[in-house]
């Protein structure tokens, strides 16, 4: 090499390029809790956000999986238990790791635990974002598997 090109060329593997986020699917029919989450998260996460379960699933079949799916449980066309139990039952969605974030009562959601594998965590509405972030993180990095 010549010696003055040296400053001006750099090899490729001296760049540090930076990971993908990764894309959390959030399922709220309450557009107050998908706004306040897609605000905490979109620093750390790629976040889409949709009104209902039928739309999460709507979304997963046009071709979009999440690393990580943040679910209600009420919503009124499917449940997050019901969204839960498709998922579960999908050849190719049974693997996406589920968050429940609910104002419902905590030892009822775990019981759905056994019955899904894919429900990594439970929160109780309201949340602390800290408190939701290291469960996500946790989730992500497998460190998580229970309510």
């Amino acid at each position: 090499m010549l010696p003055f090109a040296s400053k001006y060329l750099t090899r490729t593997n001296d760049r540090k390029y930076p990971e993908p986020k990764k894309h959390l699917l959030v399922v709220d029919d309450d557009l107050a809790i998908r706004t306040v989450l897609h605000a905490i998260l979109k620093k750390e996460f790629q976040v889409t956000t949709v009104d209902s379960g039928y739309a999460a699933l709507a979304w997963l079949t046009n071709g979009n999986v999440p690393d990580l799916i943040i679910s209600d449980i009420s919503m009124p066309d499917i449940s997050g238990f019901g969204l839960l139990k498709a998922l579960s039952q999908s050849g190719l969605y049974n693997t996406i790791p589920v968050i429940i974030v609910s104002g419902h009562d905590h030892e009822e959601v775990e019981s759905y635990h056994a019955l899904y594998g894919n429900l990594k965590a439970c929160l109780t509405k309201p949340f602390n974002p800290a408190l939701l972030k290291n469960r996500i993180n946790a989730v992500l990095d497998e460190e998580l598997q229970v309510c």
